[in-house]
């Protein structure tokens, strides 16, 4: 997995209001680790106030416990799950 910096003029462009990932494979490694890259591209969007989606065949408690090690709980109030 190769994350680069996510572009300023994506994240100030307004016209981009949300983002949906999937975790295992883009977000996780199989080994179910999130590389510090991904972490920090999503509180880039966070910061700019995108809306992240995440979707995935996940419970939400299977979500909440992986996400738990990365994130805040304010960040995690950020995220939505309608997949």
């Amino acid at each position: 997995m190769h994350v680069k910096r996510i572009p300023q003029e994506i994240i100030g462009n307004r016209d981009i209001s949300t983002v949906t990932l999937d975790i295992d494979g883009t977000m996780v490694n199989e080994y179910v680790e999130m590389p510090d890259e991904i972490i920090d591209a999503v509180r880039q969007l966070l910061g700019a106030k995108v809306h992240i989606v995440i979707c995935t065949a996940r419970s939400i408690e299977s979500i909440l416990k992986l996400f738990k090690k990365f994130f805040s709980e304010e960040e995690m109030s950020l995220f939505s799950t309608p997949c």
